[in-house]
């Protein structure tokens, strides 16, 4: 398997915070910093071990012309206490485009 931090990553800029929430929406797990199709890194006080699987939901402003949230099931890769570096394992056919949407906002190409 591919060390997945060689992948680039789209960083989250501070003016645009993307919280992560567990799957019910009722919990704030995180904030991500940076995100790519394959993986993301999330600021997280939880203690996720690495090989821990994380059913959530990435949710961001609808101004953006966005959904509301991004079904997500991911792997934790890595923790270092403060971040956690996650493996994308599924995201829902009809959530893979507002995937893209969010990465090209992050980005400013939307």
């Amino acid at each position: 398997m591919a060390n997945l931090r060689s992948f680039f990553r789209r960083h989250i800029p501070e003016d645009k915070k993307v919280r992560v929430l567990q799957k019910t929406g009722a919990e704030v797990v995180g904030h991500l910093l940076d995100i790519n199709q394959k993986g993301f890194r999330l600021r997280t006080s939880m203690k996720f071990k690495p090989g821990d699987f994380f059913e959530g939901l990435i949710e961001f402003s609808e101004e953006e012309g966005l959904p509301q949230h991004i079904q997500v099931s991911a792997q934790a890769i890595w923790n270092d206490g403060g971040e956690t570096g996650f493996s994308i394992k599924e995201i829902p056919i009809a959530d893979e485009d507002a995937l893209d949407k969010l990465i090209d906002v992050v980005e400013g190409r939307a």
